[in-house]
């Protein structure tokens, strides 16, 4: 582990920070020209793609243009141009061809319409090189070059015969069984390969030996360098947490970083199921075991799934039609990036890379979600079409959509139950195709691996690649930035701009243990952009997000007073601060009789609340409320505030101030008069999130606006908008009183008082410390499992035992064929507590698995 001393002093975290680097070499311009037009039935656009992609791997902008777009002279605004041919039948015009023949800059030509150019303007005077033939047919499937081999799968071939070895030097040659012929050939600026290296390319292509070759072309030399990357491939929340820790400790054991490609969400839509992090405490529990022990999050897709079961199914790319998906759009897939970043977010998660599901997706999808990761690990569609896949064998710097690209060209170990020696086999291929990339000066071998398959091979495969001389990288040691509105996850140097709602913004920065070094929140609200600068240390991630909650300053004394109090505390007994007594409620509601509609059901909600749970309510008449003596608690629902006088609003106030407790909702005069400071800025709120119990998420049927507001330091937050964390529901001190505060009308939709706020009893005992006059011992209720799969079972019977609970009546149709819920330790866990449970069935109902398991018990339609 890295000093944390270290980490902080060394760490630079302001506005505008400016950081020096060496000079990058000099950038390129570089012009890419195809055979045809822009059209998707021209599939030579798919090679002239993946060319300018590769060449992201330098310092160039590129362009690529059709020839049909081109216009003649234009090469001369290019100090590299690639023309790429296609059919047999390529004859670029005599004015495009005079242009190639008088250029003096660096020109390469690939596959097709040499032979042309040589009608026109022979070669061998000019280049020492001459082209024969274009076969179709041939079978000249090596390449070497320098001792090394590669396969080529492609069988054309332009076959061509050096006139002048002192004018062309022949780079790499084309094998057959009983033939060698020149493959690449060079004349000083002038380059020519005889096929597409793209065409057909495999992991132990000649594409490798094109790819290398590009730094001599571009005359931009790497130092030989080779990095590897281990991904541990598609985990999410129904993974097995126990099977993570044993892969982070193997790969920590041997000192490898490693990638954890985390899927968010877990959806199989056939049996209902859909599962969040947020749902499996122990799963995200996991992830950040490993990413204590090496690991750095990818986020693989948000559900990893369109139609199907995650994992299994593609999310952005039609599987079955072989095209992009009909729902493709900037606003869908941006829907889907964010909502997935906000799950890992919400877990203390941060993912730093994205990996597309599958691979696929459109170009449209990848330009999306280019705009909030600047960093992925994949392979790539070149176009819309799949037959167009690229592997990289070195980092893109920069792709066609402006992203970073960490290679994965190994592939993966599979698994067939038929075969159990597949995987052993196959990491021997796997290791002979990293082999193969040591020809390129700077490879990588990166591979991924699932958590099924037997472990003793991952083990191999990291050794593997190890003693082949690679050294496994940890990119929180490069610059990879993700942002996305008002929150942003980066490592490395660079800056980061966010656009605020009158928020606080919050950074943090996480040492590479993943533990919190700092937490900063700054002092003013934001409203509009703001730019943070970021200079972290190799492992460091700098997490920046919006807050409603203010930061307050600890004094040195506070401190030191803090410390020794729990420090006596842990050696007195009896000196800790004991819970404050729970006594029985005396309720009382300020009351208008004439109103109605959404106002009317606030009160009544009110009322019900504590009615249900067996606590009286006076109603006090709003246009003369009597003396609040006698009472522990006065709700002031927001519409009775209004016909309130100032008098009776006043004695309220001041009762509350001398150790009253009080319930109130809405912005009123009589929130104000509590001391609530609002912000001119409102959010809409459609879902909330519990603190009490936030493995559950609480919808609405309509949104409302909810005022902001500001949150002092004892203030204990209840409740808070789910999409913008800003409180919705507290509890604050006040004077020698306390009270809870609803940031929105409690319930203007029912007259029931639980649609909004379910756990809004639980605030009233827990803060105010208030309870129903009579505690029933026997209690019996009904209870349907579906509600509460989130929350542990030990955790309900507890809960049930502790409030007098007798006799429980379960639901029974919780089977599915993939998952049923856990009746038998349910039983076994209330039975221990003194608690009956009997089966709730509702004939004819049935299970779900019963339904798919006997389709001869099912009803038949009358005719």
């Amino acid at each position: 582990m890295r000093s944390m001393v270290a980490s902080v002093l060394m760490l630079l975290l302001v506005v505008g920070a400016s950081v020096g680097h060496a000079q990058p070499p000099e950038t390129k311009s570089v012009l890419v020209l195809y055979e045809g037009r822009e059209e998707p039935a021209n599939m030579v656009r798919g090679d002239a793609r993946q060319l300018g992609t590769l060449l992201g791997h330098f310092h160039t902008t590129v362009a690529i243009k059709s020839l049909s777009d081109y216009q003649v002279g234009q090469m001369q605004n290019y100090e590299v141009v690639f023309l790429l041919g296609n059919t047999p039948w390529f004859w670029p015009s005599r004015e495009v061809m005079k242009e190639i023949s008088d250029r003096q800059s660096t020109f390469v030509w690939l596959a097709t319409g040499m032979t042309a150019f040589n009608d026109l303007f022979p070669t061998a005077p000019r280049y020492g090189f001459e082209p024969l033939w274009l076969n179709l047919k041939g079978n000249y499937n090596l390449v070497k070059r320098n001792g090394a081999t590669f396969s080529k799968q492609d069988p054309s071939i332009t076959l061509l015969k050096v006139t002048d070895p002192g004018r062309c030097s022949v780079i790499a040659t084309a094998s057959s069984e009983n033939d060698t012929v020149p493959y690449i050939v060079r004349s000083g600026e002038f380059w020519y390969v005889a096929d597409s290296p793209f065409a057909y390319a495999s992991e132990e292509d000649r594409y490798l030996l094109f790819a290398d070759l590009l730094h001599d072309i571009l005359k931009e030399d790497h130092a030989v360098s080779h990095r590897a990357i281990i991904r541990i491939e598609d985990i999410h929340p129904m993974e097995e947490p126990d099977r993570l820790r044993e892969i982070a400790d193997i790969l920590y054991s041997k000192d490898v970083p490693f990638l954890i490609s985390l899927i968010p969400f877990y959806v199989d839509p056939a049996q209902g199921v859909r599962v969040s992090l947020s749902d499996r405490p122990e799963m995200v529990d996991a992830i950040h075991y490993m990413v204590r022990h090496g690991g750095t999050v990818v986020m693989h897709g948000a559900t990893h799934q369109y139609k199907g079961v995650s994992a299994a199914d593609h999310e952005f790319w039609d599987a079955a039609a072989a095209k992009p998906i009909k729902d493709d759009s900037e606003q869908y897939v941006l829907g889907k990036v964010a909502m997935g970043l906000s799950e890992c977010l919400r877990n203390g998660i941060y993912p730093v890379i994205w990996e597309t599901p599958h691979y696929a997706a459109s170009q449209l999808t990848y330009e999306v979600v280019s705009k909030v990761f600047s960093s992925a690990i994949e392979q790539r569609l070149a176009i819309d079409h799949e037959d167009y896949s690229q592997f990289f064998p070195y980092i893109i710097e920069h792709d066609l959509h402006g992203q970073k690209i960490y290679p994965e060209n190994l592939g993966y170990v599979p698994e067939d139950l038929n075969d159990p020696g597949l995987p052993a086999r196959e990491v021997e291929a796997m290791l002979e195709r990293a082999q193969k990339n040591l020809s390129v000066r700077d490879g990588f071998a990166s591979a991924f691996y699932h958590t099924f398959i037997p472990l003793q091979n991952l083990e191999r495969l990291v050794d593997g690649v190890k003693a082949l001389g690679f050294t496994y990288m940890d990119v929180r040691d490069e610059n990879n930035v993700v942002t996305l509105t008002d929150k942003a996850v980066a490592t490395g140097t660079g800056e980061v701009t966010l656009s605020l709602s009158d928020q606080y913004l919050r950074e943090l920065v996480l040492d590479e243990d993943g533990e919190v070094i700092r937490d900063d929140i700054l002092p003013e609200r934001v409203k509009g952009s703001i730019t943070r600068g970021f200079h972290l240390q190799n492992g460091q991630i700098y997490v920046a997000s919006s807050t409603e909650l203010r930061r307050y300053q600890v004094s040195q004394w506070d401190r030191i007073r803090q410390s020794l109090t729990r420090t006596a505390q842990s050696l007195i007994p009896g000196l800790s601060r004991k819970k404050e007594q729970q006594v029985a409620a005396r309720v009382a509601i300020v009351w208008d009789d004439a109103l109605s509609g959404g106002a009317g059901n606030d009160q009544e909600s009110f009322l019900s609340l504590f009615q249900y749970v067996g606590i009286p309510v006076d109603k006090l008449p709003v246009d003369n409320p009597p003396s609040l003596s006698g009472y522990n608690l006065v709700v002031v629902p927001y519409s009775s505030v209004e016909r309130l006088g100032d008098t009776e609003l006043s004695r309220i106030v001041e009762w509350v101030r001398a150790g009253g407790k009080c319930i109130t909702d809405g912005r009123s005069e009589f929130s104000k008069e509590l001391e609530i400071q609002y912000r001119d800025s409102a959010i809409s709120v459609n879902r909330l999130r519990d603190r009490l119990y936030v493995e559950e998420s609480i919808g609405w049927r309509t949104p409302e606006a909810c005022y902001r507001f500001e949150v002092e330091e004892q203030d204990q937050v209840f409740a808070v908008d789910q999409e913008t964390e800003a409180p919705v529901v507290i509890g604050r001190q006040f004077g020698e009183g306390k009270f809870i505060y609803f940031g929105v009308r409690f319930d203007p939709e029912s007259d029931g008082g639980f649609s909004r706020f379910p756990y809004a009893i639980e605030y009233v005992g827990r803060y105010l410390g208030l309870t129903p006059v009579v505690r029933r011992e026997a209690l019996e209720f009904y209870f349907d499992p579906g509600y509460r799969h989130n929350i542990s079972i030990e955790d309900l019977v507890k809960r049930w035992a502790k409030s007098g609970v007798r006799v429980i009546h379960v639901a029974g149709w919780h089977h599915y064929p993939m998952y049923s819920y856990d009746y038998d330790r349910l039983i076994n866990l209330c039975h221990a507590n003194g608690i009956l449970v009997y089966a709730w069935l509702e004939p004819p109902q049935v299970t779900y698995k019963f339904w798919q398991d006997h389709p001869e018990w099912r009803g038949e339609k009358g005719g």
